[in-house]
Order: structure tokens, then sequence, then C-alpha cells
């Protein structure tokens, strides 16, 4: 299966090269700059019905079809979930938005059908959460955080791609992950790209993928 992901990634020039991406600052503060970057926007319409199913197929195959609603963090979870409620007619899109302080909520319309739901079922509404791409896993993981404080029991993380390679359910505090492609894209700390990655070759930085117009900023303001 990973071998097809692959396949069409290539094939829609999903994996972008030979420029200077910068990943999402970690959780120790450092910033990972690349060579190489996940660009799942430019996947086709074809390419990502594809894939979606297959995503589908996996998590059904991992905990049935017991589930309610399908859920994730807007713009690379959308198209999937949108496949995900072709496929299974009667499923409940639900779309996490980050708020200006950066926390995900959900639309009232949302809540007042959670609320609903449970009223009805008299228990947890059961549902999946799925994204496109994951780094760390961070966006994916607050969003089932925040649907298990609105008393929704998530069944499943689901995804594409690890870019990271080593994602695993322990490590997302899930009792289960599907991955499609878990795949680890060679990254440098920024003390090693200035000796052996982009920083020492003079590569410009892509300002239009990743975090590199935030990184920039700060190095700025660092030495005023």
């Amino acid at each position: 299966m990973s071998n097809r992901v692959r396949e069409l990634y290539r094939q829609d020039g999903v994996i972008l090269h030979k420029s200077h991406f910068v990943y999402s600052r970690k959780a120790d503060g450092t910033w990972p700059h690349s060579d190489n970057f996940v660009d799942a926007s430019r996947l086709s319409d074809a390419s990502i019905r594809e894939l979606s199913k297959l995503l589908f197929e996996r998590i059904v195959a991992q905990v049935g079809d017991d589930f309610q609603a399908v859920m994730g963090p807007a713009r690379g979870a959308i198209p999937i979930i949108e496949e995900f409620v072709r496929l299974m007619p009667g499923l409940r899109p639900i779309i996490a938005k980050r708020n200006d302080l950066g926390f995900f909520e959900l639309s009232p319309c949302d809540v007042e059908w959670l609320n609903t739901a449970r009223c009805l079922d008299q228990s947890r509404v059961r549902v999946v959460a799925v994204d496109d791409v994951l780094t760390k896993g961070t966006g994916i993981v607050r969003v089932a955080r925040f649907a298990t404080r609105q008393l929704v029991e998530v069944l499943a993380l689901g995804c594409l791609m690890d870019r990271s390679g080593e994602l695993t359910a322990s490590t997302l505090g899930t009792q289960r992950f599907v991955c499609l492609w878990s795949h680890a894209l060679p990254t440098f700390t920024e003390e090693e790209c200035a000796r052996i990655g982009p920083c020492s070759k003079g590569t410009p930085f892509d300002l239009e993928h990743g975090h590199a117009k935030e990184w920039l900023a700060l190095q700025k303001s660092m030495t005023k």
C-alpha cells in the first residue's frame, strides 16, 4: 500500500525538492530545516479519492463502521472528510477550526449536532479523526483531545502520510493510528543546516511552503 501512496505522490509532484524549507517549531524551541517538503494540496482529485478510500477501508477494518462522524483540522483534512462522507452516506463531517487564540473549536451547528446525538444515543458519540500529512501530529491530537472534552469517543486517528517516520499510536496517545505511508524526510537542526544543509549552500528560502517567514522574522527580531 505504501508503494501506491509513494507512486501517487511522485506522480502529482507532492514532495518538493531542491529548495530551503523550514518546518514548524519543535517543543524545544528549535526549527528544523530541510531541502524537502510535502505539499499535499498538489494531490489531484483522483489521487485524493483513491488515497482517502484506502484510508477509510483500513480504519473500518480496525474499528468497524459503527461511528457517526469523521472530523479533522481545517484545510488538510477537508478533502479526506468529504470522501469519507461519500463512501459512508449519513456520516457527519466535522471540521475543527482554530480561533484567534490558536485553539480548535467547532461550529455552533456541529456542537448542536453532537449534543442531539448524545441525547438520542444516551452515550458518547463515536468518531474517527483524519488529516493529510503529519509531522508531529500536533493538530490531529489537539482535535482528538478537544473531541474527548466534548464527550466524544475517538476510535482512531488516521493520515495519508507521516513525514517524520516516527509516529505511533503510543506517541500520539491514542489506541489506534492508521497511516498509509510512514516516511522520514531528512531534516537538519539549525546548526547542521549552517554546516551541511541548505543554509551552507545559500539555497533561497521557500516562503510559500512551511514556516520560513516565521523563522526569518524571528531571526530579524533577535538581531535588533
